[in-house]
């Protein structure tokens, strides 16, 4: 039987200083990082529910890491929880007769008791539970069952409730008895910050077993023993009584109840105090334990929400100018500048500058969010959705009249993984097509774009020892910042002996681009971006062979990311040659290699970079 990593925990990622999803091993109390099978990593369950597990698998480029040495986090945040009262036979008798149930008189309710806790109650296992002594002299724990919904229901009924169920978790419903007394409804005495401890971590329910036991052990002592066939109102019957009026969503909660065992039942009643631990187990779903403390935590804040994996929109910033013609017998060229996605037009400036360009105008497409990602890299999905914003940017501006004299020649220059928004923008344009309705391109010029698929070995190595390198440096706290990594991996020798000033403008351009490990794992994306799937290879070589511009390719000698400039040629001229669907001779195709050039072309030889694309431009 094949493994799964289905142990979902949410976790501080030490590298990124950012929530990420992992396999929590049970036997050996070791998280191994989880990512979609395109290589993204995972942020949230939300992610995980939305996508389904046959598209995760343990990320291959990180080793596991001992839990205790990880901040673990609550598995789901950002929503307040639906919560269930007296669910447990034994449960609604002690507390109807414990004198603080204010909710009705009857040892067993005749409809389920539902009520929410906080948002910003949510805490982690190993987090601490603050005691509240302003708040309450009555703080009890409550062992329970947590149900996380995984399709969104209205009005389901009850026996295709479990259908709506993605998975389970452990929940401790910590309670401040007199404030649920006092104010008739549950809500204030049961939200109290810290008053939720959630996790280790959350399981689909189609690896659990049907029925599931919950205990609680306080101080080393049992305290709650029961299972979910113990329940009055089953958790089938709570969905479909939550439902009839409200939609649930996704990564909704619910907490199903106690059993019989916590502190009001007790003769006379026992309370929790600092230095009490409390530990509930749960079949299948580890334990969650938590320490009372009289240390008073910092203010809650729900940083991570249901939202979370949704990325923001992406605005992708242009440069449109025109480049005087050289002759007054031929038209000037429209020349749009199209940069990575996430670095700044200005990224062509110099160039643009040395071109002697004229008319600069600069425009901006945006598109977004999509949480997509799972089979398929954002680099590449984020490429094809920002064609069709820059399609529409790129459009004559006056499409009710039929030009009947030849419009100007129109060049796209793009630079590193925009090459991909461009092929799939270009692909779908010709020459030949209306020009009301489709951008006619004639000229393609892609500087540093993606490498040719699959990597070749030494490539592939050198981008894991990279990685390797980074999160070791990450690991130790290393102060290397990313422009001393671009300086040192990235920067050809050609810059390094004859430009401190392209060496300068290289390390500023790369500051501000995240940490160490980040940069490294954008490395590898880089590399990768193309081979991460099967059927994207492909995907590109029938792109290249749909386009019917003319295209330049300018990379570096020194770019090891690009590959060697024969297999450069390979890759961008003579497979798309091959693969070029109908009939016609190829429109033209050249590589052009600046010698002594890394991965920052148009920084470190503007020069060489403009001598390239205005021959191109003027042949």
């Amino acid at each position: 039987m094949a493994a799964n990593y289905t142990n979902y925990v949410s976790y501080k990622d030490p590298a990124t200083n950012r929530p990420r999803i992992g396999h929590l091993n049970l036997d050996h109390d070791t998280i191994h990082a989880l990512s979609f099978k395109s290589g993204e990593p995972i942020h949230s369950l939300y992610q995980v529910i939305a996508t389904g597990e046959e598209h995760i698998c343990l990320d291959k480029f990180e080793d596991p890491w001992p839990a205790s040495t990880l901040k673990i986090l609550p598995p789901i945040t950002g929503r307040d929880i639906l919560a269930v009262g007296k669910n447990y036979f034994e449960h609604a008798k002690e507390f109807n007769q414990s004198g603080f149930d204010s909710s009705d008189k009857v040892d067993v309710p005749s409809h389920p008791v539902i009520f929410t806790k906080r948002a910003t109650s949510i805490i982690a296992h190993g987090d601490q539970i603050y005691h509240h002594p302003e708040f309450t002299q009555s703080l009890d724990y409550e062992g329970e069952i947590g149900v996380i919904i995984g399709k969104a229901g209205y009005r389901v009924k009850e026996e295709n409730a479990l259908d709506h169920v993605w998975g389970y978790t452990i929940i401790n419903d910590v309670t401040a008895r007199e404030r649920q007394r006092d104010h008739k409804q549950f809500f204030i005495g049961k939200s109290g910050d810290t008053f939720c401890p959630m996790g280790p971590i959350a399981k689909p329910a189609n690896h659990l077993p049907d029925v599931l036991r919950v205990q609680t052990v306080m101080n080393g002592k049992l305290e709650q023993d029961a299972t979910s066939k113990d329940l009055i109102f089953s958790v089938p019957f709570l969905i479909k009584t939550l439902s009839e009026g409200m939609t649930l969503q996704p990564g909704d909660v619910i907490a199903t109840g106690t059993p019989a065992g916590v502190g009001i039942g007790k003769t006379p009643p026992v309370y929790l105090s600092p230095g009490d631990t409390v530990s509930i187990s749960v079949t299948g779903l580890g334990t969650l334990t938590n320490t009372v403390t009289a240390d008073l935590p910092p203010p809650p804040s729900i940083d991570t929400t249901d939202n979370d994996h949704l990325p923001p929109p992406i605005t992708t910033h242009l440069l449109r100018a025109t480049l005087p013609s050289s002759s007054p017998n031929t038209p000037s060229t429209t020349i749009f500048f199209l940069p990575t996605p996430g670095f700044p037009a200005s990224t062509f400036s110099a160039l643009c500058a040395t071109l002697q360009g004229t008319d600069i105008t600069h425009l901006t497409a945006t598109t977004g969010p999509t949480r997509a990602t799972a089979t398929t890299a954002a680099t590449t999905l984020l490429s094809a959705q920002l064609a069709s914003p820059i399609h529409n940017i790129l459009l004559p501006s006056n499409t009710t009249t039929t030009t009947t004299t030849t419009p100007n020649p129109t060049a796209l220059i793009t630079h590193g993984l925009s090459a991909l928004t461009a092929l799939h923008l270009v692909a779908s344009s010709s020459p030949t097509t209306d020009s009301t309705t489709t951008p006619t391109i004639t000229k393609l010029i892609l500087i540093n774009p993606p490498p040719p698929q699959p990597l070749d070995d030494t490539t592939r190595r050198r981008l894991h020892a990279l990685l390797q390198q980074s999160r070791t440096a990450a690991r130790r706290g290393s102060d290397t910042t990313v422009a001393d990594l671009v300086a040192a991996h990235e920067v050809g020798s050609k810059a390094k002996r004859e430009s401190p000033l392209g060496v300068a403008a290289c390390r500023l351009a790369a500051e501000g681009k995240g940490d160490a490990w980040a940069w490294a794992r954008g490395a590898l994306a880089r590399g990768l971006v193309v081979g991460v799937q099967e059927g994207e290879e492909r995907l590109m070589e029938a792109m290249m062979g749909e386009v019917r511009a003319e295209v330049l390719v300018v990379v570096g000698s020194e770019d090891w990311m690009a590959g060697s400039p024969g297999r450069v040629r390979e890759w961008w001229v003579e497979k798309a040659g091959l693969t070029r669907g109908g009939g016609g001779p190829l429109p033209r195709r050249e590589v052009r290699v600046l010698e002594g050039v890394g991965h920052w072309a148009m920084l470190e030889d503007v020069g060489g970079v403009a001598e390239a694309v205005r021959g191109f431009l003027a042949s």
